[in-house]
């Protein structure tokens, strides 16, 4: 496969996201066996050998780092060269976007570079934002190789079938009241996933349970169990253990499936302020037909910042009328779960991350397990200073600190020498995967340490 790399970045060969994408070549070749080629496009203007170039690759990486919270100037000035003078080059082919970043502002980036690139004729693959630095750990080279492999089938328009059969699903039926258009869709998707090889499916409409509304009275947070005796813990049980997908359908109004959906989230704070390790695909089907212009983008925001912050990964929000669409959701959805992609970090997730760290910092005497969890994790600790920064007095000494900056990609570039042998073991801590004999274990002493607490309750009113 011929795969055409346009790195865009004002520092051409000094570039932190060329370097990084040449990591992932290294590690990829070996097993591909893929063909590599560079072209920088770092000033803007569009070059004559860009179009003979295109029309000779298989898949296109347009690649640049973030500034100023968007895509460099220098990218925008290519992309207007590249309509103006590229034609039909374009045309049908697969193409996306990789970048890295501090993940500021990286969700409207990635958002800009597939409307520009679709207006032009591409098939646009959904992209990769990786933090700067992440590359230079095992986890952050295997969250790139996984995306990577990801694109790449989608590059060559392979069809692919679940992995295996222990892929399970489960489908929410949001709806305040039955609605046959959403009825129609689960039936089509649901047709689609068995057609794929699914394992299991399993359907639950929340209208059915009784599950009342979030009294904000924390106990949860000390006791790591809901004070509400109704539906809710039970269901729980039956959705989220070994599930591996989940589509919720919905009538989207005002930014929201509605209040059944609404309740549903709200009572999901007995989790706690940190992530319960879910590591579950997520999909949204949705009947738009009441909704107003802005209320699927609300809805989207809001997915991209706490969808993903429980350590999920967001497939996006579909149209429960397109039936091609929901296809192309399914598909998604195999791919996704075959190559074992990493929830997607961005500037909202990491915002509600920072956020939540605050407030379990402050109540941490009342809420230890939320407090405990960001320790354990460095939550609290300063980054570490990176000796390649230094002060400069001229012009010179900027750039000789951009080729140090480099130093660790450099290194990394040369210890990498086959693909990626590390396999995954963060579902290990999902707290519902675990066997159950550990569940029982930790069930019960929760209720050894209640019990104990009601017994120093009381000795202390004895006394008195």
């Amino acid at each position: 496969m011929k795969i055409l790399v346009l790195s865009e970045s004002p520092k051409n060969q000094t570039s932190v996201t060329l370097n990084t994408l040449r990591i992932l070549e290294k590690m990829t070749t070996f097993s591909t066996k893929d063909e590599f080629t560079e072209l920088l496009v770092g000033n803007g203007f569009y070059k004559d050998n860009v179009s003979e170039e295109i029309r000779k690759a298989d898949f296109v990486i347009f690649c640049s780092s973030l500034f100023h919270f968007f895509v460099p100037t220098e990218v925008i000035s290519f992309l207007d060269e590249m309509e103006k003078h590229i034609g039909q080059d374009l045309e049908n082919k697969p193409v996306t976007f990789f970048s890295t970043s501090s993940l500021l502002m990286d969700c409207e980036a990635h958002a800009y570079m597939k409307r520009r690139l679709t207006k032009m004729g591409a098939r646009y693959i959904r992209g990769l934002s990786l933090r700067d630095y992440s590359v230079l750990s095992p986890e952050g080279r295997e969250e790139m190789a996984n995306w990577f492999h990801y694109a790449r089938s989608y590059a060559l328009g392979e069809d692919e079938r679940f992995k295996d059969d222990k892929c399970q699903v489960v489908f929410i039926d949001a709806t305040d009241g039955t609605n046959q258009k959403i009825n129609e869709s689960m039936q089509k998707v649901e047709a689609e996933f068995y057609n794929l090889g699914v394992g299991m499916v399993k359907k639950f409409a929340l209208r059915d349970y009784k599950i009342n509304q979030c009294q904000a009275c924390t106990y949860c947070y000390s006791m790591d169990e809901c004070m509400i005796k109704d539906d809710f813990k039970p269901l729980t049980e039956q959705v989220y253990p070994n599930t591996d997908i989940i589509v919720t359908f919905g009538e989207l109004q005002d930014g929201l499936l509605g209040k059944t959906h609404k309740v549903w989230l709200d009572r999901h704070v007995k989790f706690g302020l940190h992530p319960t390790e879910e590591e579950i695909i997520f999909s949204y089907v949705i009947d738009s037909s009441k909704a107003g212009k802005y209320d699927k983008f609300a809805m989207n925001i809001h997915e991209m910042a706490l969808g993903n912050f429980n350590k999920n990964y967001h497939l996006g929000i579909w149209d429960s009328e397109d039936m091609q669409s929901l296809s192309e959701m399914c598909e998604d959805a195999v791919k996704a779960y075959n190559y074992e992609l990493y929830p997607q970090s961005n500037m909202y997730s990491q915002g509600a991350n920072f956020i939540f760290k605050k407030i379990a910092w402050n109540i941490q005497k009342m809420a230890p397990k939320n407090y405990e969890f960001y320790a354990k994790n460095k939550g609290y600790a300063l980054p570490e200073v990176n000796p390649n920064m230094r002060r400069f007095n001229n012009p010179k000494e900027a750039r000789e600190s951009q080729k140090h900056r480099l130093t660790p990609y450099k290194m990394t570039l040369a210890g990498t020498n086959e693909d990626v042998a590390l396999k995954t073991k963060r579902r290990v801590n999902n707290m519902w995967n675990k066997p159950q004999d550990v569940k029982m274990q930790k069930y019960e002493e929760r209720q050894s340490l209640l019990a104990r607490l009601i017994e120093k309750i009381r000795s202390i009113f004895k006394k008195d």
